[in-house]
């Protein structure tokens, strides 16, 4: 998959989560936060050059992700996550139940920073 337009990327525990809709293209970082204290949120950032090369660069890695990663441990309220990356070529995902890639706290801690979401 060469040339990716959209990522997208979830992660949540017991149910409730972030969604972040990064559209290459536009720079738009859309995120939609359902534990915000007044109930789920949806705000769209427009991103800067910098911080799209920045996300671009770190996003690389996980193109390379397996398609699924797991724990043999007995977790009921772990956090489970996906990222998908979409392009011309089609869809590609990886997702894991607590259980994470190397390189996966950098991708996800680069999108609550761009996406103004606090943790």
């Amino acid at each position: 998959m060469d040339t990716v337009e959209q990522v997208i990327f979830r992660e949540s525990g017991r149910g409730l989560g972030q969604t972040f809709w990064l559209d290459l293209r536009t720079r738009e970082l859309t995120v939609e936060d359902e534990e915000a204290a007044t109930g789920t949120v949806r705000t769209t950032r427009l991103l800067t050059n910098q911080d799209i090369e920045t996300g671009r660069r770190l996003l690389e890695r996980a193109r390379t992700w397996k398609e699924t990663y797991s724990s043999d441990l007995l977790i009921l309220d772990g956090t489970d996550w996906w990222i998908e990356f979409v392009g011309a070529e089609g869809r590609k995902t990886s997702s894991g139940s607590n259980a994470f890639p190397a390189g996966w706290e950098e991708i996800r801690e680069w999108f609550y920073r761009e996406g103004g979401v606090t943790r």
